[in-house]
């Protein structure tokens, strides 16, 4: 990467509890907003090195904090959950709400599509994961037997079966009959709070209150690697970057840890947020990575040095985080928003369309969807006596 890095600034499109706000690209030293009113940036905002962001009229969705997103791999699909036990389902190119999903009686912790875009799997804080026809919205299973709340779910293998994350047990579900197969303890010493695939599919880590990293081989579930994050750094979310192979972790001290694939040994150790680092992001078509904040501050950073390269501020801390590609971020916060930014380089460009909806792909390596603060944490653990079926 070329020091072309250092002008990558942000230009924010702003949703305001989860509604979207599209502006129309300068033209002649002009915005045309396709929205409900007009910011013309200014001289001010359109300085290498510093953003604008749009602040609109709070449409209400969700009542709750947004802690889930995921978007369908068509990019066509954007499915949010918030701490309401809220899971909507919007389309990308209308900004509008769909389906409105109910089935969970608490948090949504984690949202996840299968590859092929079959499905969508939502897991929750009721000790429940229920499986959904990304087609017609119906519930097609719940998927009872956690003995906690399900932190995280992700498709794993050829057969496309399903991985959830509950308390310290991993269990693997068969995607035919939706029946559990196998389960496993994850060798963690307390509670499991976020896990993530590398992107080849050979790994799959998680992280725990524990102040640790639990690596396993995917399809072997044996031998798993166990790595320290520090003493007393309690992991909140993983990220795992296409392109190096590295995996990014971040945790109760702030700082952004990053891995080398296969030794699994840290191989930057990066001061990041002044309080909890809370999410994770990647965007391989920019080398950028991006963490979000309970301090509410969202930074990017280059993949290549691993320097930062620019600093925003959203409105409430980040709960979760989600890039489609080419360049978007969507940032959930504690507030019911979802914040929309371009990732872009040189001065800030405004949007003229959604890109990637005319068939663009997502670029994997989206943050742990239930990325959590210590209150976030406690909620669980404190519910997970009196909770499920």
């Amino acid at each position: 990467m070329t020091s072309s890095c250092a002008c990558r600034t942000l230009s924010c499109v702003r949703v305001v509890a989860v509604h979207v706000v599209w502006i129309a690209s300068l033209r002649d030293g002009s915005a045309s907003l396709l929205g409900h009113e007009m910011h013309v940036p200014t001289d001010a905002d359109l300085q290498p090195g510093s953003f604008f962001s749009c602040k609109f009229c709070t449409m209400c969705a969700h009542g709750g904090a947004v802690t889930a997103l995921a978007l369908a791999p068509s990019c066509e699909k954007l499915a949010t959950g918030s701490a309401e036990s809220g899971l909507l389902i919007w389309a990308v190119d209308t900004r509008r709400v769909q389906y409105a999903l109910e089935g969970h009686f608490d948090w949504v912790l984690s949202l996840t599509f299968s590859a092929a875009g079959k499905w969508l799997v939502s897991t929750s804080r009721d000790r429940t994961a229920r499986v959904w026809d990304a087609y017609s919205w119906k519930a097609l299973q719940t998927l009872w037997g956690h003995k906690g709340a399900v932190t995280a779910a992700r498709f794993v293998g050829v057969a496309d079966n399903l991985l959830t994350v509950t308390d310290q047990t991993l269990r693997l579900w068969d995607s035919k009959t939706w029946r559990c197969f196998s389960s496993f303890d994850t060798c963690h010493a307390s509670f499991v709070t976020c896990a993530t695939l590398t992107t080849n599919f050979r790994w799959f880590a998680t992280g725990s209150d524990d102040a640790t990293l639990t690596i396993w081989p995917v399809g072997f579930w044996s031998n798993p690697r166990r790595r320290s994050t520090g003493e007393g750094n309690m992991v909140q979310c993983l990220c795992a970057e296409p392109n190096t192979g590295v995996l990014m972790s971040g945790g109760s001290n702030g700082r952004l840890l990053v891995w080398r694939q296969e030794s699994w040994d840290v191989e930057r150790n990066l001061e990041a947020h002044s309080t909890w680092l809370t999410s994770l992001a990647v965007c391989p078509s920019l080398a950028l990575a991006v963490s979000g904040g309970q301090d509410c501050q969202v930074i990017i950073w280059c993949i290549s040095t691993w320097t930062r390269v620019a600093l925003s501020v959203c409105r409430s801390e980040v709960l979760c985080m989600q890039i489609q590609a080419p360049s978007l971020l969507y940032c959930g916060t504690e507030d019911g928003e979802v914040e929309v930014w371009c990732l872009s380089e040189g001065v800030p460009t405004v949007l003229d369309s959604h890109p990637g909806i005319d068939g663009g792909r997502l670029d994997v390596a989206q943050s742990c969807p239930n990325s959590l603060t210590r209150a976030f944490t406690r909620s669980l653990v404190g519910a997970a006596a009196g909770s499920g079926k």
